[in-house]
């Protein structure tokens, strides 16, 4: 329940248990807290940007951002409330998603969609792979506990559903040739397979036992589990040789 803007205004839902509607949070990244935005309440979120927003309530009814209170008419709440497990912070400031929306040879993105946040031990692996798995266009980014952002870009999931996925014994992992990139967020660095190029060295890969997954190019390579264990992911490359403990994970959807 949680939208990033192009603008990189993160908004979500705060989910509660025993109420129809649930409030509205707006992330202020020069304070670093979660603000509540008054008389704003529902169960779908779309966000463009920080003024303009649509929100559904749970009768049907939708508010659009002139109609549900100025943004800025905002009530400061702890950074982390209570019933507010599933409500994380922001792994992408402004400047980071500037730079993501444009990092990708040949592409500039106008808009990044939030379509799932992960935490260590919240999810399983199951449960976050079906958040983007008709997906395309997806940036899987980390955050390690150092502060470094770190993640990978890949055009297209598997087609074929995990459930439906029978290997024979020497068939532990499958591969799927495409453009990938391994992205070094707060070094500004991108490391990918060139697109004018044959996919040949460039593919996305899954592991039948436990759903780690990973990008894989003649310059990087990134591994990590969907369920946000601590010991992943990995960044293995000549030019960015470190490994990192991981804090939290946030998927988005990119679009043209």
């Amino acid at each position: 329940m949680d939208n990033a803007g192009i603008d990189g205004s993160l908004l979500v839902l705060q989910e509660e248990n025993g109420v129809n509607d649930y409030k509205l949070l707006k992330w202020q990244i020069v304070a670093q807290k979660w603000c509540k935005v008054n008389g704003t309440k529902g169960i779908n979120l779309s966000v463009y940007n920080e003024i303009s927003v649509a929100i559904v309530d749970s009768r049907g009814l939708l508010s659009l951002s002139s109609q549900v209170g100025q943004q800025s008419e905002v009530a400061k709440i702890n950074s982390n409330p209570g019933n507010q497990q599933n409500t994380p912070q922001p792994i992408l400031n402004s400047s980071n998603t500037d730079w993501v929306r444009t990092s990708i040879p040949g592409h500039h993105y106008n808009k990044l969609t939030l379509l799932k946040s992960a935490q260590p031990g919240k999810f399983t692996p199951q449960e976050v792979l079906a958040s983007f798995n008709t997906s395309s266009d997806i940036f899987v980014i980390y955050k390690a506990s150092t502060s470094k952002v770190v993640g990978a870009y890949f055009q297209d999931l598997f087609a074929l559903p995990i459930s439906d996925w029978h290997p024979t014994e020497n068939e532990k992992e499958r591969h799927l040739q495409q453009y990938t990139a391994v992205l070094a967020v707060t070094e500004r660095i991108i490391l990918d397979h060139p697109q004018s190029s044959s996919p040949r060295d460039s593919w996305l890969y899954q592991f039948r036992q436990d759903l780690a997954t990973g990008v894989n190019n003649d310059r990087g390579i990134f591994h990590f589990h969907p369920e946000c264990i601590i010991n992943s992911p990995t960044v293995n490359t000549k030019e960015y040789p470190q490994d990192y403990l991981w804090s939290g994970m946030q998927m988005f959807l990119l679009s043209q």
